[in-house]
């Protein structure tokens, strides 16, 4: 698999697949970090999500299938 490896600064290293890394250049602002980006779709995704609902990983939702 095809990753892209960017310097670490200040935080965590998110490894991308290379088409993931390159939509996301393409999608953000120019001149906007890739934190502020993937902010900026934190905030839409979770805005979209109806009121108290709790948000699980895909992990989370198979253990939950599992068990029922």
């Amino acid at each position: 698999m095809d990753t892209v490896k960017t310097k670490k600064q200040n935080g965590n290293t998110v490894k991308l697949r290379t088409p993931t890394f390159n939509r996301l250049q393409t999608l953000k602002h120019k001149g906007q970090s890739n934190d502020g980006f993937i902010t900026e779709l934190l905030d839409l995704y979770e805005n979209d999500l109806p009121k108290n609902k709790v948000v699980q990983s895909p992990k989370q939702a198979r253990d939950m299938d599992d068990k029922a």
